[in-house]
């Protein structure tokens, strides 16, 4: 499938809650688009599913085991290659690096940059370990990723804290713990 010009092999759907209510196993109909402009997401069930599916109980990525809080299913494994690569695509949408998109971002993955904080390390992030990764060769696709996270001037803290994908900490937790580190007042409700 094509999306955006991006080619989509799968999708993902936020909860185990969905899946199971809206009857989203193999063989349902359903929209997607892409969330962020990046990650292609299941956003409407449009025809349910007649054969009955089995929730996982182990990560697909690492094989480690499913830790399972209401209507969602985490992956614990901080080294997990999905885990990992979902932060720096977060990381990348974070910090608004403009123009790198979910193949770019999988070839800089296999490249070594495993944390968006390798962005900013020089010795791993320039033009020449890129092209030794094998992922990349000298030209104008890789002088536009280079050129897009230089662009990068300052980050809010908000957005770091985001970033760093930490389980149950969202965009309100994320302002309430940039603003304790900032010496602000905050809300503790």
């Amino acid at each position: 499938l094509d999306l955006d010009g991006t080619e989509v092999k799968r999708a993902g759907l936020f909860n185990k809650g969905k899946v199971v209510n809206e009857s989203a196993w193999p063989g349902a109909k359903v929209l997607v688009a892409k969330a962020g402009d990046i990650i292609p997401q299941i956003y409407e069930i449009v025809k349910k599913s007649n054969i009955p599916g089995q929730i996982p109980t182990e990560c697909t990525s690492c094989g480690d085991t499913l830790y399972e809080e209401g209507v969602h299913l985490w992956c614990l494994n901080d080294d997990c290659p999905a885990q990992v690569l979902s932060k720096l695509e977060s990381g990348i949408r974070m910090f608004k690096v403009q123009k790198v998109g979910q193949s770019a971002i999988k070839k800089l993955y296999a490249a070594g940059i495993k944390r968006v904080e390798d962005f900013f390390d020089k010795k791993k992030f320039n033009k020449s370990n890129l092209i030794r990764s094998g992922q990349f060769v000298d030209g104008r696709s890789l002088d536009i990723i280079l050129d897009a996270v230089n662009n990068v001037d300052s980050v809010q803290l908000v957005h770091v804290i985001q970033s760093m994908k930490i389980v149950n900490v969202g965009e309100a937790v994320s302002k309430q713990v940039a603003k304790k580190m900032s010496d602000l007042e905050y809300d503790t409700k």
